[in-house]
């Protein structure tokens, strides 16, 4: 992927470098229609799906990056993402992507996708949708391609590793594990998580008790920062408990009292930290991920690359 901010769903993609690139080229043969899949209903696995839900999804994608996604809702009504969101490419070799803010509400992230089932190799088109970093949203969806895959000889390679960012599995009926928002290839052996780079930061999905949470890594904050629904959802679960007031100062001089909460536990890819003390903010603040909590893991490198988060 292109050069990530450092902040984006993680989602290891293993060795499926040349199976990968040959779905990359099926999918974007070219401009308009032969670049094109065309998808089956929707499943939304996290979020509420509501009652106009979408039956249908024409997604695009050609050789000059440009994607079109058109949604058809129960209701016939047509919903073009190119309109409610300022799409950019981040298509590599390792991820047919795109990336957007919501135009109305700049808080909003959507991450869209499409990609292989690990078990079966059925195309799918996936969403993810993020407010101050917290997933709200992800929908999944069957597709099939508008120009046949049979057009492109794949070579013969291992079976893909499944990717930890969409850990879809046939049937797909079947419940999928919330997926975080970017994907960065993996070594065999390596330790790493997918990054999100949104240019200006960079993000990476974090668990924070039994909540994926998408938080920009920051070289400058001490202490972990999350909103408060974040902190009464914690609380209320009993995955975290009340800490004492502190004084932060803030980036312009100024200080500031907030609450804290400590997180029985943390999840950062396979590394799972205990009692990580959170500075709670309002529920319109950016969740941070300090170096503070990222050194207590180990030895750490974010590879913008690559896109990934690598420790040791």
């Amino acid at each position: 992927m292109k050069a990530l901010l450092g902040l984006h769903p993680a989602r290891i993609r293993g060795h499926m470098g040349a199976s990968l690139t040959v779905f990359l080229a099926v999918f974007s043969l070219g401009a308009g229609a032969n670049a094109a899949a065309i998808c089956g209903p929707a499943r939304v696995d996290v979020g509420d799906p509501g009652r106009n839900g979408v039956v249908s999804t024409y997604v695009a994608h050609d050789r000059n990056g440009t994607w079109t996604i058109r949604h058809t809702l129960v209701n016939g009504m047509v919903i073009d993402r190119s309109l409610q969101y300022a799409i950019t490419d981040y298509t590599s070799r390792n991820a047919l992507q795109w990336r957007g803010t919501l135009m109305r509400n700049p808080s909003m992230v959507m991450v869209g996708e499409a990609m292989k089932l690990t078990a079966t190799g059925q195309p799918t088109y996936n969403e993810w949708l993020y407010q101050n970093g917290q997933l709200i949203m992800h929908s999944v969806a069957l597709c099939r391609f508008d120009a046949p895959p049979a057009t492109v000889a794949e070579p013969s390679v291992s079976a893909p590793t499944p990717r930890a960012a969409a850990p879809v599995t046939t049937p797909i009926s079947a419940p999928v594990t919330p997926a975080t928002a970017a994907t960065a290839p993996s070594r065999a052996g390596e330790d790493s998580v997918g990054i999100v780079n949104l240019g200006k930061a960079v993000f990476a999905q974090v668990t924070l008790g039994d909540q994926p949470v998408l938080m920009q890594i920051d070289t400058g904050a001490t202490t972990m920062l999350i909103t408060q629904s974040t902190a009464e959802k914690l609380l209320s679960s009993g995955e975290a408990d009340a800490g004492p007031d502190a004084t932060y100062t803030m980036a312009d001089g100024r200080t500031a009292n907030a609450r804290q909460v400590i997180i029985h536990e943390v999840r950062i890819g396979s590394h799972v930290l205990d009692n990580v003390i959170a500075g709670v903010g309002p529920d319109n603040a950016m969740t941070l991920l300090p170096f503070s909590v990222l050194n207590r893991v180990g030895r750490f490198t974010i590879d913008t690359t690559d896109n990934k988060l690598i420790f040791g």
